[in-house]
């Protein structure tokens, strides 16, 4: 029997939601699906989730007992969770230690895959080669959170940035291949870090499982809405913009049906609720809370449209999600959406921050049903052509076997024997 090839995927806390662990369960899944290939994830242990494996000063530390390791199946994947010293201190999660080196010996191909960098730093320490899949900088994610941040956690994120950006530089750096999950994210990577253009790079979008989001058969005419699925209390996501831009619509369009914007939280922040009141819409707007993966293909093709308000997007895989569900969408021009959108084409962009131009393009699909079709098969196609779960996967594979020939002419060796 020939010895699968090892691969350790190195990201945060699959079971965490978002477009990182999305891609970390895709290539996880992807991998063990195929005969050669053995994968796991290995991630920092939270502290919030898993204290007694981290040294820290809320939990005296550890009694003693120093840092720990942990194993367990999530999402089908094995999931290996490894402790840090003083977690509260941002930079010294992504710092390497006796564990993490001990763990990395096992495995003979790694792959990072996170939003910003820093959490390949092990990797650097273990003299390794690697690639890595990322979705942004630190800088550009971070900067653009902190100018809502309250003064003690903008003051804590200030001084952690500077060290987060180096460690950042230091593991692309020493990376072997760099996927992007977008030209946005390519471009600005390459801006923040001009050297790295030695680096090779090639982009490797999130891929959507066509099979779990099938095309709806007609647009859902009886009980009509429209609809937002993500983090809603994310300020990345902007949802003040969307429900401002409703608001302005539904003074145009009275009949407009109404809006509905669903996540994973247990309820939207109160500064979110206020609005919803001040604009007077209590009877048009409703948060679904808590929402099940499971339910999510329903809710989508439900959907008379899709609306995507985001100041800031690595890409945007409820687009995606919302394109193979056959129902068409708006997205502001925020990064990522404009490798998925073409502006007429099998969608509409709004200009970012602009409450006036979103309420147009929403007014549009509103109000022409004709227009809703098209981009409804444009959209599919879309998805169809280059976001499929095979085309991304095996670039994945082919990456690592110019990477990594020793390993795979070695498992070839095995299987022959």
């Amino acid at each position: 029997m020939s010895k699968k090839i090892r691969v350790a995927i190195l990201s945060q806390d699959i079971r965490r939601t978002g477009g990182v662990g999305t891609l970390t369960k895709f290539l996880g899944n992807y991998l063990n699906n195929r005969p050669e290939f053995h994968a796991k994830v290995l991630v920092y242990a939270p502290f919030n989730k898993e204290p007694d494996l981290n040294v820290s000063l809320l939990n005296a530390f550890n009694l003693g007992k120093g840092i720990g390791k942990r194993e367990r199946l999530v999402h089908n994947l094995e999931q290996i969770l490894i402790g840090t010293y003083f977690p509260e201190i941002e930079t010294q999660r992504y710092d390497s230690n006796r564990l993490w080196q001990e763990t990395l010996n096992d495995f003979d191909i790694f792959c990072l895959v996170t939003g910003a960098a820093m959490l390949g730093f092990p990797l650097v320490e273990s003299g390794k080669k690697y690639v890595s899949w990322i979705a942004t900088t630190i800088r550009d994610e971070r900067e653009r959170r902190m100018k809502t941040m309250k003064p003690a956690e903008y003051f804590y994120n200030r001084l952690m940035l500077p060290r987060c950006v180096e460690q950042e530089e230091i593991v692309l750096k020493n990376s072997s291949h760099i996927f992007a999950l977008s030209q946005y994210t390519e471009d600005i990577t390459l801006q923040e870090f001009p050297h790295l253009s030695s680096v090779p790079f090639s982009l490797a979008f999130s891929p959507v499982d066509l099979s779990k989001f099938p095309m709806r058969e007609k647009e859902n005419t009886e009980n009509p809405y429209l609809l937002f699925v993500g983090r809603f209390n994310d300020e990345r996501k902007n949802i003040p913009l969307l429900l401002e831009a409703y608001h302005t619509l539904s003074n145009k369009v009275p009949s407009v049906p109404k809006l509905i914007i669903a996540g994973a939280e247990s309820a939207p922040k109160e500064s979110l609720l206020q609005l919803v009141s001040n604009f007077g819409l209590k009877d048009k707007v409703e948060f679904r809370c808590d929402v099940p993966l499971a339910d999510l293909p329903g809710l989508y093709r439900g959907a008379q449209f899709f609306v995507l308000s985001s100041n800031q997007e690595g890409l945007g895989i409820v687009l995606l999600e919302a394109m193979a569900s056959g129902t068409p969408v708006i997205s502001t021009r925020c990064g990522g959406p404009e490798v998925i959108i073409e502006h007429e084409g099998n969608g509409l962009f709004a200009e970012n921050n602009n409450v006036n131009d979103l309420a147009e393009k929403m007014e549009i699909l509103t109000n022409h049903s004709e227009v809703r079709k098209i981009y409804s098969i444009r959209g599919r196609e879309t998805v169809e052509k280059k976001f499929s779960v095979e085309a991304i996967g095996n670039h994945f594979v082919e990456v690592f076997r110019k990477v990594y020939p020793e390993v795979f002419e070695k498992a070839l060796k095995s299987s022959a024997s």
